[in-house]
């Protein structure tokens, strides 16, 4: 007994000693909640190598949703849209297990769960830092780079609403809520609170866009409060792993009015990225594929249709 017992706790450590290094961390990978581009009245070349994308913090796939189908429509090939891990639909998680290397080991599951040897990858924000660790750790499973208004470099600017007190006043405004109220009452109760500490009402929809109502009529958050909180409290997103550059082709859109990416930092991020081309969209921030978002569009088709490998 005592022997089977030993036997399979070498098998399970043995098990996951071999995926950690597999996965560059010692956090194991999560199955990644998505959304499949089914654009109307085309035919899908299932040959061409996918689009992956991933949204920014605080966001969901259906964020993307939209743009996937448009330049799936465009390009013909199969893209899809991805819940990082502690946002929307796929897995919530403890917040010391949300670093860049974790996040990027999700993206690798996925592939090697759907038999994808290599891909396109698009990110914004924080799943353009997620996307870039994954080109650093494994660079022969990307194709194609595309980085929204983010840059691999580790100086990100401040978010002026994201204070100390900013987490709790999220978890405050569900808790607060009077009972039986539905979802849209809820989505406007929130929204008086939020916009006492946030300026820009884009920035408070889109919060809203992540409240939802169970199924035992609970109104919640679709992200991991406290695991977000514990990103950004430690500057997770800031960490990439970049001892090794990315030579692949890469594309980063940025917003001319935004401070993610500056013409400065062009030398330092071709250091690590050799092959960048960089592309500005005039008169848009940090949100530009939603500002501009057809402008974004053809910028990010012109990428894919003239670097077709």
């Amino acid at each position: 007994m005592m022997i089977q017992i030993n036997f399979r706790s070498r098998l399970i450590v043995g098990n996951y000693f071999r995926q950690s290094i597999r996965y560059r961390s010692d956090k194991l990978p999560v199955p990644l909640s998505f959304v499949k581009a089914q654009p109307k009245s085309i035919s899908i070349d299932i040959n061409k190598k996918p689009l992956l994308s991933f949204h920014g913090l605080f966001g969901s796939k259906i964020n993307l949703r939209s743009l996937m189908n448009q330049i799936c429509t465009r390009t013909k090939q199969p893209c899809y849209s991805f819940d990082l891990r502690n946002h929307g639909e796929s897995p919530h998680v403890d917040g010391d297990k949300s670093d860049m290397n974790a996040m990027a080991s999700d993206i690798l599951l996925w592939m090697d769960t759907n038999q994808i040897d290599r891909a396109d990858l698009l990110g914004h924000s924080l799943g353009g830092r997620v996307i870039s660790q994954f080109a650093f750790d494994w660079p022969d499973r990307v194709d194609r780079l595309i980085l929204v208004d983010i840059s691999p470099l580790p100086t990100l600017p401040k978010i002026d609403f994201l204070t100390e007190n900013f987490f709790d006043l999220l978890e405050d405004c569900i808790k607060q809520l009077p009972a039986q109220m539905n979802l849209s009452q809820a989505r406007q109760h929130v929204r008086t609170r939020l916009i006492e500490v946030i300026s820009n009402t884009f920035i408070v929809d889109f919060f809203l866009l992540n409240l939802y109502q169970d199924k035992d009529g609970k109104i919640k958050w679709h992200f991991n409060t406290r695991a977000l909180e514990m990103l950004v409290r430690n500057r997770m997103a800031h960490q990439l792993d970049t001892n090794k550059p990315f030579n692949g082709k890469s594309l980063i859109i940025y917003g001319e009015q935004s401070d993610y990416v500056r013409p400065d930092q062009f030398d330092q991020i071709r250091m690590i990225m050799p092959n960048v081309q960089f592309v500005n969209i005039a008169n848009t921030g940090h949100y530009l594929h939603v500002e501009k978002a057809q402008q974004f569009i053809d910028i990010v088709v012109d990428f894919l249709k003239k670097s077709n490998s």
